[in-house]
């Protein structure tokens, strides 16, 4: 009765009965029904791959707002932090209690920055929006008188006599009846598809709306509740996974609020200050559609690399066609703006936030881009970052157990590794060496191929 073993029963009656999920036909048993249900579901997602797709799109529509809320949760966190370090101390020394103080404190920080994002919405909306519609409906009647200037200037200019004068001129005429058949036909078609389109862009814009004020509590309940869900996913963490794992995972997850968090504050802070430039420059020179070119350049100078030519190009081109000296100067001005903001104002504010080269910046964003589209070239050096981060980390922790170096600089001259010293072999240093040493490798293919062209020649006769 007291759990001591019996001496009279046999050592297998002794031994504590194992529960039915510990036997090896139970375990056995769950593998094959896992490997089925594996089977079965790759089956199901190869056949019935629309449906699934079509699933998945609708569960993410359901749950948008979430996304909607994290996102401005996660933008607006720094405003909430510093306006916290600010009325924490304040009202401190005037409530009764630390914690009734942190707590109002908490609570008038998420207020103030939520009233600050959607006030800053609100105005930038004002502004922008009346300008950009005024600046489109005027582009839009005066674009193909322009064009048709643009094509007049370029036939009278075209000398005939030269060779190929008449092909271009030719080639001038019949892209100006396409265009004038695309206006006389196409255009009156896709009026006719524009209450479909309308519909379709009111419903989407009422869907969008939608999300972003439900998108706004849901931000608000993240402010409040941060330090909870941050302690109930170390808790998980800690529960599932092992020590040293769990410890990776949180070190990534901060590694990667640095990376996500400097860059995204950065790179919003640097493309407004370029649109602001911008338009200064424009009104001092009095450029037609400044609120339009403006925010074209500011808002795509958030994507690296890419950004300044999406919204240059189009802008110098718009520019060209209403007035070419016009077009002329703000090719002239991007230019010197966008070497002024790639080699001292990003650097100033970004720093070395990715911590990756151009080449693997340009990598995530032809990646991530013609993944997800215009927000993939936004967030996909950022996201590039955090992978490269983990797989680097990955590498140096194999490397270590080998007993390897981890930096990279000293693998650039090894040449292999000596497997009976080893040790690593190391291409020679000295230059002359190098070349004598090809020179040698070169001479001997040669004669191996001299030798083996002779022998070939000799067994055929």
């Amino acid at each position: 009765m007291d759990g001591t073993p019996n001496p009279e029963k046999k050592p297998e009656e002794n031994a504590p009965k194992r529960r039915l999920y510990q036997t090896p036909a139970f375990k056995k048993g769950l593998f094959i029904f896992l490997v089925l249900a594996s089977v079965l579901a790759f089956a199901i997602a190869v056949f019935r791959l629309d449906t699934i797709l079509a699933v998945i799109d609708r569960l993410i529509g359901y749950i948008m707002p979430i996304f909607y809320g994290i996102a401005m949760a996660y933008l607006l966190n720094p405003v909430v932090v510093f306006l916290d370090l600010r009325f924490a101390p304040f009202l401190a020394k005037r409530c009764k209690t630390e914690r009734k103080a942190k707590k109002i404190s908490k609570a008038l920080s998420i207020t103030l920055a939520v009233l600050f994002g959607i006030t800053l919405i609100t105005v930038l909306c004002v502004m922008i929006i009346p300008e950009l519609v005024y600046s489109l409906t005027t582009l839009a009647k005066s674009l193909p008188g322009e064009l048709e200037r643009v094509i007049d200037f370029l036939r009278n200019g075209i000398d005939t006599e030269v060779f190929w004068g008449e092909t271009l001129k030719n080639f001038i005429d019949n892209a100006f009846n396409a265009f004038n058949n695309w206006i006389t036909t196409g255009l009156p078609e896709l009026a006719g598809n524009m209450l479909t389109y309308l519909t379709d862009s009111v419903i989407g814009i009422v869907g969008f709306l939608v999300n972003f004020f439900i998108g706004i509590v849901v931000a608000v309940y993240v402010l409040c509740d941060k330090d909870k869900f941050r302690g109930q996913t170390k808790k998980l963490l800690f529960a599932f996974c092992k020590p040293k794992t769990a410890n990776m995972v949180i070190d990534t997850a901060r590694h990667g609020h640095e990376i996500f968090g400097g860059f995204l504050t950065g790179k919003i802070i640097d493309s407004l200050i370029v649109g602001i430039v911008n338009a200064i420059f424009m009104l001092i020179t009095g450029m037609p559609y400044v609120v339009l070119i403006s925010v074209l350049v500011g808002v795509t100078n958030i994507i690296p690399f890419f950004g300044p030519f999406i919204g240059g190009i189009p802008s110098a081109l718009l520019l060209l066609l209403m007035d070419p000296m016009d077009g002329w100067i703000f090719i002239i001005f991007i230019i010197i703006l966008q070497q002024i903001d790639g080699n001292i104002l990003g650097p100033k504010i970004l720093g070395s936030t990715t911590g990756i080269s151009e080449f693997w910046v340009t990598f995530a964003l032809l990646l991530f881009g013609g993944i997800f589209g215009f927000v993939g070239m936004i967030i996909g050096v950022p996201l590039f970052a955090v992978i490269y981060y983990l797989i680097r980390m990955w590498l140096n922790e194999h490397l270590k157990s080998k007993g390897l170096p981890v930096v990279s600089e000293e693998y650039r001259d090894v040449e292999r590794y000596d497997l009976e010293a080893d040790q690593f072999i190391m291409l020679p240093h000295d230059y002359q060496a190098g070349k004598r040493q090809a020179k040698r490798d070169q001479a001997r293919g040669i004669h191996f191929w001299r030798r083996k062209k002779k022998k070939d020649k000799e067994d055929t006769e």
